[in-house]
């Protein structure tokens, strides 16, 4: 069971990612500024934001097979949807269904693995090996079609590509048996799980604000020192490959510690991105970058299923709040870079990570001292 799920999370973030790097060089493309990237982004981020949410909370109560199923459907259509997408506001309506999608299912094949006996940390590992394979094929794609087409269809081959890699994930998630699972009716608003929980789901909202700050200009800053298409789908690809084996490390150890010590190297990654002379530097501190997030990832995922009956809710929540940043962090990166420079939103990553480190053990610590403190 474990080998299925495995697949379907390289599958399906193979293809999100292999449309995510190139997006703001085709946003620019079609005469789109960096404050609209940020909007496109934000659109796709709120989506994921929306349904992640909704769609966690119905995952503990209905058929997580099916949620899953549903899901890479509607992304196989819309991500396909984005080869016509030849305006500012046809792309973000199309990215906006595309990140919907994309929180139907994630939640409820997160929940349907623990539930199957597959460890979140190999489980994750395999959703950082799709985003490698999928850097490596959207840059292959990229410059194959540069050096043979025009560059807004090379962009267009990508997006196929996506497409595809989601429908082989649906023809995959057919074949899931259904489980059963312990029934948990949750509230439209489950404050309790989000305050119990709340030391991992603002340290993480905090932390990928920041860093969905830069992603959504990263691609475009690396041209600047230098770097083509294939260059950036290597770059890439070096930091998604060292997560999936850093990822496959963290099945064992104190969760909690690994999100802290994850969120510090963080600080210093983005500040580093900051220093970096040309983009050959980028790979080795790529390596550091993976580090931090595997950290931050599987440690936050493991703690929310290991300290909640409402394990889909939990997690769903936790995928709310990475979502409303990889909302948020578009708009803002957008904004900082166009006004000031890509440097000073490398700044900016840097400083909200650090509030978020803050916070994280203020929590840690009240959990730990306080009587009152209810897990």
């Amino acid at each position: 069971m474990p080998e299925r799920t495995n697949a379907i999370i390289f599958l399906a973030f193979s293809g999100a990612m292999a449309s995510a790097i190139f997006m703001p060089n085709y946003s620019e493309l079609i005469n789109v500024n960096r404050i609209g990237i940020g909007i496109i982004g934000f659109a796709y981020g709120i989506a994921i934001f929306v349904s992640s949410y909704h769609f966690g909370r119905i995952s503990d109560y209905s058929s997580r097979k099916k949620l899953v199923s549903i899901g890479l459907a509607l992304a196989t259509l819309f991500y396909f949807l984005q080869v016509f997408a030849d305006s500012a506001l046809i792309l973000f309506t199309v990215r906006f269904f595309a990140g919907f999608s994309m929180g139907i299912f994630i939640p409820a094949l997160t929940a349907y693995t623990y539930d199957t006996g597959g460890k979140l940390g190999n489980f994750s590992s395999y959703g950082s090996l799709g985003w490698a394979f999928g850097s490596l094929i959207s840059g292959a794609v990229a410059q194959f079609g540069r050096g043979y087409f025009h560059e807004e269809f090379a962009y267009k081959l990508v997006f196929i590509t996506s497409s595809l890699l989601f429908l082989i994930a649906f023809f995959v998630s057919i074949n899931l048996p259904d489980i059963k699972f312990e029934i948990i009716n949750t509230p439209i608003f489950p404050l309790n799980i989000v305050r119990r929980n709340s030391h991992i789901y603002i340290a993480n909202f905090l932390r990928n604000l920041g860093a969905n700050a830069i992603w959504i200009i990263f691609p475009l800053y690396l041209m600047t020192l230098g770097a083509n298409p294939a260059w950036i789908g290597v770059i890439y690809l070096v930091n998604t490959v060292s997560q999936f084996i850093i990822m496959n490390k963290l099945d064992s150890g104190i969760a909690e510690r690994f999100v802290a010590f994850g969120i510090t190297l963080s600080i210093f990654v983005f500040l580093t991105f900051t220093l970096v002379p040309n983009f050959l530097f980028f790979l080795p501190v790529q390596i550091a970058l993976a580090a931090s997030y595997s950290l931050v990832s599987v440690g936050s995922l493991r703690y929310l299923a290991e300290n909640n009956r409402e394990k889909a809710t939990s997690v769903g929540i936790l995928s709310s709040s990475t979502s409303l940043a990889i909302a948020l962090g578009p708009l803002i990166g957008g904004a900082i870079s166009q006004l000031y420079s890509f440097k000073a939103t490398m700044y900016f990553a840097a400083i909200t990570t650090a509030v978020g480190l803050i916070i994280y053990l203020n929590g840690f610590y009240y959990k730990h001292a306080s009587p009152d403190y209810q897990n």
